[in-house]
């Protein structure tokens, strides 16, 4: 890899730029197509430009980089700006689908030549139902579960964002970290940020403990079960079920590590894709976890400037977290005074 890009750099940074430039401008007038206010796709606009500007530094830096672990490393940082422009793209197909298919069309005259875009986007026949936030639903949380599951079925990266919120806070579903990861995961996979968030601070609060996904692992053999179940003596007047429930599995469970390491990489990607609720979790994590105030406090200050505009656009989750980021930030400066 290292040798093909260093035998003919330029030839692929000019096709790595055209690309951008190319999207740069469908993106442009997708968003100068639209019928009406649009801070949705407003904010992808400023998202896209700032992956834009990383992706470019990258290109340049391999422009002139030579077969060393400097070009690596840049190879290593376009990827992760790639990566990102697709987590970007994944997003806006879910909810702008129609809009990117007709500029798309306007600008492909030839329908037979697919682009990689076109190979992500979703087909018009699963068009993702709307859903609002859990808040708004208030006491009606059973209404919103109903809604939840069907809209996941279209394809909703909010539905299956809401449903792991359900499963973390035991709302309707029954309480449990790992269907919540599945469910956060599967709204990653469908462009939602957030959702990065949310898997980040389940990571966090495991601390350096191991995840269980019970029943997940390599099948258990017969020997395995009865030798776990000898000692119990088929002691079934004792009140202790879950203590035989834990050994009548037919897979071994499988264990998850590093979760500190998991959850600060969510957290920090989130934050590179706009979102200002991954400062509030790097800020938790080093408050909390990590005993450091100084680096929390300068990530609250960030979440405050990051948070703001959200909340202002009529998110209401952001409104609220901008204001305990203020407390935050005002409670540090406090302590500092005494």
């Amino acid at each position: 890899m290292l040798s093909f890009l260093c035998y003919n750099p330029p030839s692929f940074q000019t096709k790595g730029q055209t690309t951008l430039s190319t999207f740069s401008k469908a993106l442009e007038n997708a968003y100068h197509q639209s019928t009406e206010d649009d801070t949705e796709l407003e904010n992808a606009l400023a998202q896209f430009k700032k992956c834009k500007v990383k992706t470019n530094a990258a290109l340049n830096a391999l422009n002139s980089a030579t077969a060393s672990p400097q070009a690596l490393e840049q190879a290593n940082n376009l990827a992760k700006s790639l990566e990102d422009l697709e987590v970007l793209l994944n997003a806006l197909q879910e909810s702008h689908t129609d809009l990117l298919q007709g500029t798309n069309s306007s600008q492909n005259p030839n329908p037979t030549q697919a682009t990689n875009a076109d190979a992500l986007r979703p087909s018009p026949n699963t068009t993702a139902l709307e859903v609002k936030p859990l808040w708004k639903y208030g006491a009606n949380t059973l209404q919103a579960f109903k809604d939840y599951m069907q809209a996941k079925d279209t394809g909703s990266a909010s539905a299956w964002l809401e449903l792991g919120k359900m499963a973390v806070e035991g709302i309707v579903l029954y309480p449990d970290n790992n269907t919540a990861m599945r469910c956060f995961q599967k709204a990653i996979e469908l462009g939602s940020v957030q959702a990065m968030v949310e898997l980040g601070k389940v990571y966090m609060e495991n601390r350096d403990t191991q995840i269980t996904e019970y029943g997940s692992g390599e099948a258990l053999s017969g020997e395995e079960v009865i030798h776990a179940l000898n000692p119990l003596k088929d002691d079934l007047e004792s009140e202790d079920y879950l203590t035989i429930f834990k050994h009548c599995q037919v897979f071994k469970d499988k264990t998850l590590t590093n979760c500190q390491e998991k959850a600060q990489e969510l957290f920090e990607k989130a934050v590179g894709l706009g979102e200002g609720r991954g400062y509030v979790g790097l800020a938790e994590m080093f408050a909390y976890y990590k005993d450091d105030d100084e680096m929390a406090k300068t990530y609250y200050t960030q979440a405050m400037q990051s948070l703001k505009p959200q909340a202002q656009q009529g998110d209401g989750e952001a409104y609220a977290l901008w204001g305990e980021a203020l407390k935050e930030v005002v409670g540090y400066y406090d302590e500092e005074k005494r």
